[in-house]
């Protein structure tokens, strides 16, 4: 008879010797993709997050592609694409297009080039397109809100008029003149 306490049973999930699970995808694990490693990419990303372009397309291809267990229904093989699938969130994410809908008549395509050639020069450079792109790995988005978010709407509030800040102030201040009224 077996007793309770034997090392010869598998060690599961559950089990107190196995310890908690590693986190973030295990490279030899099926279907999990690895994902770009920042420090081998973050000099060639902070220079494109620095340009003046929409810098969705250009983080795309630095991130990993398609795993082989996406869940599209196409007959072509996609893992390890890294081709825009044209789904539009770039576009519908992009503050400058929604300030100036007249820009969106340039093209119907709902592509990162289309972003491109819509904004060109012009980008608010607020990273908003990299945020929303399902093609774009997680760790550069985590790069992206740990070292540029802060700094990117700083940017963006000095150029804002005072105008268009003034609402931003209001807020602020019947905010704060609510904290100070309860029971």
């Amino acid at each position: 008879m077996e007793s309770a306490g034997s090392d010869e049973r598998p060690r599961g999930i559950g089990d107190r010797k196995s310890g908690p699970p590693k986190p973030g995808p295990r490279p030899n694990a099926p279907g999990i993709r690895a994902q770009a490693d920042i420090e081998e990419i973050e000099a060639l990303l902070n220079r494109i997050l620095s340009l003046s372009v929409p810098p969705v397309a250009r983080c795309r291809l630095l991130s990993s592609g398609f795993s082989s267990t996406h869940m599209l229904k196409v007959e072509t093989p996609l893992a390890g694409t890294r081709a825009c699938l044209g789904c539009g969130n770039c576009i519908d994410a992009c503050g400058l297009l929604s300030r100036e809908p007249v820009r969106l008549q340039r093209t119907a395509q709902r592509t990162s080039m289309a972003l491109e050639t819509m904004v060109g020069s012009d980008c608010d450079r607020c990273d908003n397109c990299v945020m929303a792109c399902p093609q774009v790995d997680t760790t550069v988005k985590h790069y992206v809100v740990k070292n540029r978010v802060v700094e990117q709407m700083e940017r963006l509030l000095a150029m804002a008029s005072a105008d268009e800040t003034d609402w931003f102030d209001w807020y602020a201040e019947s905010a704060g003149a609510g904290e100070g009224s309860g029971a």
